[in-house]
């Protein structure tokens, strides 16, 4: 490792979450930067030498689904100047998952490693820094602090407050392209003692882990007014609420801040970005999320309201055209595209033909907001 010294690690952002370049035996490799994940590697890349398998292992992925995968021992893993020895991971089928497909990564760099040393992401620059010895980075006197429990994994959990409710043990999670993911048992305290002002609520399947897509489920929406974690307190937090499904603090909120995870001290330090601030207006939708299943795209998710909800979308719905683009049969690589240069988040609105029962309907959607009444 490090001593007295700090390395600088580039990444790019795919599908939202940091990419980083790793080395093992002299030659480079992509991995996923996530630190609600434990040390991942491929089926291909365990073949290669300096990689031992070591026993069986039970894994959860993010989406609760759990595996039986093989452990091995890495020799050694180096990260931009950092040398890690001796270092455990589970080998799993990345393709078994299309959204993970799409990083198109050789493994993931996980908690379990990254507790060895302290972690600086810069999501402005895009620059991860790791060192041993805090005092190397430039932390200002006016900071924001957030304690953290963990586990043998490294895992880190934090609790939040909503409106005078705590949610317990969230998980800081890089390897989420999302904001906060809370449970539904909050969501049902809020309702009860009358905090929620302004909410909303959609169905279906529109996440994925490591062993595929989540199971249907309930999503609701809400608007926090009075939002806490650590010393940071926040007005006006869009918050998802789940029955199933993990909960997590994924990279929409992360990226606003310069970011310091200490694993000796058990706390998350976050500086906020210059002249940069939470556009909590920017959660709109058309109202549905699209889904691959043999080389054809469905609709997986739909919001109550919307512009998709009032022209009739309906769940399994098969999307065969958009904005005159033909998507009746949709390659694998083709389905990376789409959902790496979405129209969704750049477009007002777009052009649909679905088929339904044999039967072509044709839709015009556009891009409100999700709480309508923000």
């Amino acid at each position: 490792m490090l001593n007295n010294s700090i390395s600088k690690i580039p990444f790019e952002y795919r599908l939202g979450l940091p990419i980083i370049k790793v080395s093992i035996n002299g030659k480079s490799y992509d991995f996923l930067f996530d630190t609600g994940a434990i040390n991942v590697i491929s089926e291909e890349l365990s073949k290669i030498p300096g990689i031992n398998t070591s026993f069986i292992k039970i894994v959860r992925d993010s989406q609760g689904a759990k595996s039986k995968l093989k452990s091995v021992k890495i020799d050694s893993i180096l990260i931009g100047n950092a040398a890690f020895s001796n270092i455990s991971a589970v080998v799993a089928d990345l393709s078994k998952s299309v959204e993970i497909s799409c990083l198109h990564i050789d493994g993931i760099i996980g908690s379990d490693l990254m507790k060895l040393a302290i972690w600086q992401i810069d999501y402005e620059n895009q620059l991860i820094t790791c060192t041993k010895d805090k005092s190397l980075l430039e932390i200002p006197k006016k900071h924001n602090t957030i304690k953290f429990k963990t586990t043998s994994t490294g895992k880190q959990y934090v609790d939040i407050i909503l409106e005078n409710q705590v949610e317990k043990s969230l998980t800081f999670d890089t390897g989420s392209n999302g904001g906060y993911s809370c449970s539904k048992k909050t969501y049902k305290k809020l309702v009860k003692n009358n905090s929620i002002l302004i909410k909303n609520l959609g169905y279906g399947s529109k996440n994925s882990g490591l062993y595929g897509r989540e199971n249907p489920d309930t999503t609701f929406y809400v608007l926090i007014n009075d939002f806490e974690i650590g010393n940071l307190a926040l007005k006006n937090i869009p918050v998802q609420f789940k029955q199933n499904g993990s909960r997590t603090i994924g990279n929409e909120f992360l990226k606003n801040y310069r970011v310091i995870i200490d694993w000796k001290a058990r706390e998350i330090i976050l500086i906020p970005n210059h002249n940069k601030e939470y556009d909590f207006s920017r959660w709109k939708s058309f109202g549905f999320s699209p889904y691959l299943e043999d080389n054809k795209f469905f609709v997986g998710f739909i919001v109550k309201g919307s512009s998709a909800d009032e022209q009739g979308l309906k769940l399994g719905d098969q999307i065969i055209e958009i904005n005159s683009y033909d998507y009746s049969r949709v390659p694998l690589e083709d389905y990376c595209d789409f959902i790496s240069n979405s129209i969704f988040s750049e477009s007002d609105s777009i052009s649909i033909s679905i088929l339904r029962e044999n039967k072509v309907l044709n839709m015009s959607l556009f891009n409100n907001p999700i709480l309508k009444n923000y």
